[in-house]
């Protein structure tokens, strides 16, 4: 059985089974994890969905033939984590780090601290001045950096292809340790039709088929799991559809 032909096979059916075992699959193939990022439930995106979606959802993502990897989405951002200055709150990240990594034996990976967007309350609403920013800056140089998290938030009709994934993933491993894809999904411009539905599973195909192939890239991390959960209709109204279930 060519395994990392049979985990880029799931991505090519137009719905996944409930347990594709694609930790399980990865893992065979050579890659460390398989994982998927979750949030804090009945929060934000979460909140409208009924009790019966998130059990469905549950069996699912905290399944550890499926996922071996987790991560705090919004939960972790700085908005949440420290809303005031040298103020901490790290209630939603353990949440998931106590419920879904601990709880069902998966290895846990931390979102990005710092974004564009969903900054802290104090760092948004200061003036800073020249000498201010590059205190804050300096308090970090010098950070020993051994890896590179690739986000793959990508668009279906016109996504990489799998060389230039590959590409990119051995020019950064010339600097760093470990290379993985860390922010999976693939949305879909309005109106969907079988052929975008195409082009989706092929940049899911692609994005495996570059991780598998590219020796030190130790996993990927899908953006979530379920649809009606996921960031994209909020920021991307004219997007839908960018995940694998339901």
């Amino acid at each position: 059985m060519n395994l990392p032909l049979a985990l880029a096979f799931f991505f090519s059916q137009d719905i996944l089974p409930a347990s594709a075992q694609l930790h399980w699959l990865a893992q065979q193939a050579g890659l460390v994890y398989f994982g998927a990022a979750t949030d804090t439930p009945f929060q934000r995106e979460r909140e409208p969905w009924s009790a019966e979606r998130h059990s469905r959802y549950k069996k699912i993502i905290r399944n550890p033939n499926e996922f071996g990897q987790t991560k705090p989405t919004n939960g972790q951002k700085w908005l949440f984590t420290e809303p005031y200055l040298r103020i901490f709150n790290f209630t939603e990240t353990d949440i998931v780090t106590d419920e879904v990594a601990r709880k069902e034996g998966k290895l846990l990976r931390c979102h990005a601290l710092v974004w564009h967007n969903q900054l802290a309350p104090w760092v948004e609403g200061k003036e800073w001045t020249k000498e201010e920013l590059a205190e804050a800056i300096e308090r970090y140089h010098g950070v020993f950096i051994d890896g590179i998290g690739m986000q793959g938030h990508f668009v279906a009709e016109n996504h990489p292809s799998a060389e230039e994934l590959k590409e990119t993933m051995r020019g950064y491993i010339k600097l760093v340790d470990e290379v993985a894809i860390t922010e999976l999904d693939v949305r879909i411009k309005l109106p969907i039709d079988e052929q975008k539905l195409q082009w989706q599973k092929e940049a899911y195909q692609k994005v495996v088929e570059a991780c598998v192939k590219v020796r030190k890239c130790i996993g990927i991390t899908l953006w979530d799991i379920y649809d009606p959960f996921s960031w994209v209709p909020h920021y991307f109204p004219g997007d839908r559809e960018p995940l694998l279930w339901f």
